[in-house]
């Protein structure tokens, strides 16, 4: 048995809900710059962020007026000055948490700055098959060959833990999250606004922790 026509990501699946959690958690959000992780055909961009100062990262050239950069995105997140952004979209077609990692691993932040996150984590399929990137396994405590049986049971948690500690690095403190969901559930959708609390002790996972506002499908 084979499949005729073979699954292709597509940008932007389920948009109305991605564009409405960025712009309600950008509302009254002060001098947005934006870093567009995951650039891709500019949906996006020319729904939330056209006329803001604007970086895209892509692999792909773009054809149309944004400011775009040709590479790979982790590259750029570990040698770039990474303080002249306050807003980081990590629109991925399959999982964005290194990429998350690396930008509040290094970014600083100082006392009452605010910063906008926007994830989309499409790790549902991997995690039904028991595995999920092993990129991330260090930071869940799995070890690199294991696999989990029914691992996407406990997905949610999976992403408020990761969430959670990556705030908790680089000291932020979540004000307000939002989440919402492809037509098909095989997508989640992201948004966070955290601000900076200066010098806390580090949280430590809790499963207690709130999970994000749910965004209804329009």
């Amino acid at each position: 048995m084979y499949l005729k026509h073979k699954w292709k990501p597509h940008d932007n699946t389920g948009l109305d809900i991605k564009v409405k959690i960025r712009k309600d958690l950008l509302t009254g959000f002060d001098n947005p710059a934006v870093l567009d992780c995951f650039a891709g055909g500019g949906r996006i961009y020319q729904e939330v962020y056209q006329g803001m100062n604007y970086l895209g990262l892509d692999r792909k050239k773009g054809v149309d007026d944004r400011v775009l950069l040709c590479i790979d995105n982790r590259r750029y997140l570990r040698s770039a000055d990474l303080s002249r952004f306050n807003i980081f979209d990590l629109d991925a077609y399959g999982s964005a948490w290194e990429q998350l990692y690396i930008i509040l691993g290094r970014r600083r932040f100082i006392p009452h700055e605010r910063v906008a996150i926007f994830i989309t984590d499409g790790t549902d399929f991997t995690t039904r098959m028991g595995d999920i990137t092993h990129r991330i396994k260090p930071l869940l405590g799995i070890p690199k060959l294991m696999t989990i049986p029914c691992l996407n049971r406990h997905l949610l948690f999976i992403q408020k833990l990761l969430i959670k500690t990556a705030l908790g690095r680089a000291r932020l403190v979540l004000e307000r999250g939002l989440l919402g969901y492809n037509p098909r559930k095989s997508a989640v959708y992201i948004g966070l606004l955290a601000g900076f609390q200066g010098d806390f002790p580090f949280p430590s996972p809790d499963p207690t922790f709130p999970s994000p506002e749910a965004v209804p499908p329009r």
